[in-house]
């Protein structure tokens, strides 16, 4: 079977890709990559296919069908890797006819990130923006009636106290035959107060399904809830399919605008993955995908735009504009959705354009929009976003944290999936290290959690300075010199599932300086625009997959928060999916929604003068100024 790429009139090779036996025609000068994703293959590419992260590595049988390996390729594989045929999927192509096997490696993949799907919600009064209404209409004689069908059935809703209404096309064309068929009872999917959006037979009022959305950067989720209850029925996550065209923001808006079809294919892939969690939201709870009636999506701003197929081109450039502020809703059937189509998908509002509506949902689920003590809400990823709550008044910012706790930029750095490094301990009289991994899988790599517990560790025993300097002092062995790069061994290659052992180098430790103290200066940026000093926090939420899985000893102890009580700290999840289930389960949370987005003050940090200063004195553990962290000194001194 070969996949719908076919292209007539022009030369093509035949390609095997292994070892999923997936065949495939390639035309002459397309690259491997694009061929792979038509094939079904999830391959890395956090570059957005560029060629600089060298993560999309295969392996050719044959190199007479190929173009030759460009400047990038040679900077990212060794002569030995070329030789026994190792490419870069997104630089190497197609040159002429002829038929090749691929293989492409585990590491390669995107593999299964462990992530956090549900978050801490609070109690609320459930009132959905749809309901069913069940009417019994007479027998009706259609050779002496000259009343309209319609007006038979706006004055049986009347008679229920619903007034004012309006019918959708879809009710309309199907209100003849249910109305002069032999049940006389039907029932009416109604949006809002005032329109019908469509008609069922018989009494389905106890048939009422509704599904909240998470778009995240690099995950999914989906909440099959029940709207009349409020129930949870099922969830199901998997990973954004838009990662084989860029792992972050950036990147996907880079390959958005390379091409006008590329457009499509963001906003495709996307809807894909959805779909695929709707089904397996609904084979779990044994409801149809038609009787999903209702559907609010939280994302941040580049995925909201995408996922609705709006360009978020100009959201990347200064100063950040967003294409869309307000809220808004569109019916399922536009962006092909597997729900009812006659359903409405409610577009959660933005706050700006790197602060999203996955923001405004986290906002509303912790409640810090209601809170009369000064609080602070904190969702890391490689934009961490930022929420005060001071007096009232709800200010954010979103700050550049960075690759580096996604596994970007790290020696062996990788997400949190198999065999990922999570924590860390290290043995202050002898350096030896202790770790755990995900799964209990041998060590492959180390991802953000285990990141910071391994540079806090290495600070508390003194293996590096303040600075990150290692002090090439100690007496260990772990300290080692990997081709002119001073590095410190986590675990040695006889326990790894890789032919290497796994370490941590000077640059490693320094980019992850560069994105703890990203977040504290943008901490710090509004406390101090607030006139707000950290011991006046008397609440901070840590939000996301990340900020679960974190120590927060280890957090504090490099000086990523501002000092505050360890007692003062509280994990939410994901706050996104539980606000969004919130606003999908009361339209009193939507219209709140709307307000906090509408309200909530925002600091561009890159036009703050003060963030600059604030982001270099953050570059030191904890902090260049010791009188921030009083608490982190004391410990460190003791050590």
């Amino acid at each position: 079977m070969f996949s719908k790429r076919e292209y007539l009139g022009e030369e093509q090779a035949e390609a095997v890709f292994q070892p999923d036996g997936r065949r495939v025609k390639i035309r002459a000068m397309s690259k491997i990559i694009d061929a792979a994703r038509d094939a079904g293959l999830d391959i890395q590419s956090p570059c957005a296919d560029l060629g600089l992260c060298g993560r999309c590595r295969i392996i050719l049988n044959d190199r007479q069908i190929v173009t030759d390996p460009t400047e990038n390729e040679l900077r990212s594989i060794s002569k030995h890797d070329l030789e026994a045929g190792y490419r870069l999927a997104c630089q190497c192509s197609i040159s002429k006819s002829g038929s090749i096997v691929i293989t492409v490696p585990a590491e390669s993949r995107v593999s299964h990130q462990k992530t956090v799907i549900h978050g801490f919600m609070p109690p609320f009064k459930v009132s959905a923006k749809v309901s069913k209404v069940v009417i019994r209409i007479p027998r009706i004689s259609s050779s002496k009636s000259i009343i309209a069908d319609s007006e038979i059935l706006l004055d049986a809703l009347k008679v229920k106290g619903c007034k004012n209404m309006s019918l959708s096309l879809d009710s309309m064309r199907l209100l003849p035959n249910l109305l002069h068929s032999n049940s006389n009872v039907i029932t009416a999917l109604i949006w809002g107060r005032n329109t019908v959006l469509t008609l069922e037979y018989g009494d389905r009022h106890d048939r009422l399904f509704g599904l909240a959305l998470d778009i995240g950067t690099t995950k999914l989720a989906g909440y099959l809830v029940n709207l009349i209850t409020g129930k949870l029925l099922a969830s199901s996550s998997l990973a954004n399919p838009q990662i084989a065209f860029g792992e972050d923001l950036i990147s996907r808006v880079t390959y958005w605008s390379e091409h006008s079809d590329n457009g499509r294919r963001l906003q495709e892939s996307v809807v894909i993955g959805v779909n695929k969690i709707i089904a397996n939201v609904c084979k779990e709870a044994e409801v149809s995908q038609n009787e999903i009636s209702d559907v609010t999506v939280a994302g941040n701003t580049v995925m909201h735009h995408i996922f609705f197929g709006i360009s978020p081109e100009r959201v990347a450039q200064t100063p950040f504009p967003l294409a869309v502020s307000k809220s808004f809703d569109v019916k399922s059937e536009f962006i092909k959705m597997n729900v009812n189509p006659s359903a409405y998908v409610h577009a959660i509002p933005p706050i700006a354009g790197f602060v999203g509506s996955d923001t405004v949902a986290g906002i509303l689920a912790t409640e810090i929009y209601k809170s009369s003590e000064t609080s602070m809400l904190i969702d890391i990823g490689t934009n961490a976003e930022i929420v005060v709550a001071h007096n009232k008044q709800l200010t954010c910012c979103s700050s550049p944290a960075g690759p580096a706790f996604e596994g970007g930029r790290i020696e062996h750095g990788m997400r949190s999936s198999n065999g990922a490094i999570e924590s860390v301990w290290i043995d202050s009289k002898d350096y030896t290290v202790g770790y755990h991994t995900v799964n209990d899988a041998k060590p492959i790599g180390i991802c953000g959690s285990g990141l910071i517990d391994a540079v806090a560790q290495m600070l508390k025993t003194g293996i590096i300075g303040r600075n990150g300097h290692f002090d090439t002092t100690k007496k260990t062995d772990r300290l080692r010199t990997y081709d002119g790069k001073t590095g410190f061994v986590l675990a040695w290659m006889k326990d790894t599932g890789i032919a290497a052992d796994i370490t941590l180098t000077s640059q490693d430790i320094q980019e992850v300086l560069l994105a703890k103290a990203a977040i504290y200066a943008g901490a710090s940026v509004i406390l101090k625009r607030l006139n707000v000093k950290s011991e006046d926090i008397k609440q901070l939420y840590v939000a996301g997959s990340f900020g679960t899985y974190v120590d927060v000893t280890s957090s504090l102890l490099i000086g990523m928060y501002p000092e505050l009580q360890y007692d003062h700290v509280r994990f939410v999840g994901n706050s996104s999916g539980a606000g969004a289930r919130m606003i999908l389960l009361s339209d009193k949370l939507r219209r709140t929604a709307d307000k906090i987005a509408e309200t909530t003050r925002h600091i561009e940090l890159s036009t703050d003068p003060l963030f600059e200063s604030e982001y270099t004195k953050a570059l030191w553990m904890p902090h260049r100024e010791d009188k921030r962290f009083p608490n982190v000194m004391k410990m460190l001194r003791k050590h």
